[in-house]
């Protein structure tokens, strides 16, 4: 007889050495789609107005950053230096494939358990 076991996963991540963990379940994804909304809103006006700021864009990814991660990440990982924004995508890359790949394992495992 197959078993699913439907348990929200703690997924871990390793970033400059540091642990972060992180729930796998409705609300972190609820955090991302609420984030990518957010960041489409910002793109969108700074292009109105052709005007885009690299602080203003460090600050938004760094606070992405601490929703999914939990707060005081950002300063965890960078302390007192200024967060570059492509170290910051990069962070967000590993959550975002960690959480992807959690995905298609679950899914994996639901269609082994319906066959």
């Amino acid at each position: 007889m197959k078993e699913l076991k439907l348990d929200p996963a703690v997924l871990t991540v390793w970033i400059d050495g540091q642990e972060f963990t992180f729930r796998a379940d409705s609300a972190f994804s609820k955090r991302v789609a609420e984030l990518a909304a957010e960041a489409e809103r910002r793109t969108a006006m700074a292009s109105a107005v052709g005007r885009h700021n690299e602080a203003e864009v460090a600050a938004f990814l760094s606070h992405a950053v601490d929703s999914l991660l939990g707060d005081g990440a950002s300063e965890t990982i960078f302390g007192e230096d200024v967060p570059e924004i492509l170290s910051l995508l990069d962070i967000l890359d590993v959550i975002m494939n960690a959480f992807r790949e959690y995905r298609a394992s679950r899914i994996a495992r639901l269609k082994e358990g319906m066959a």
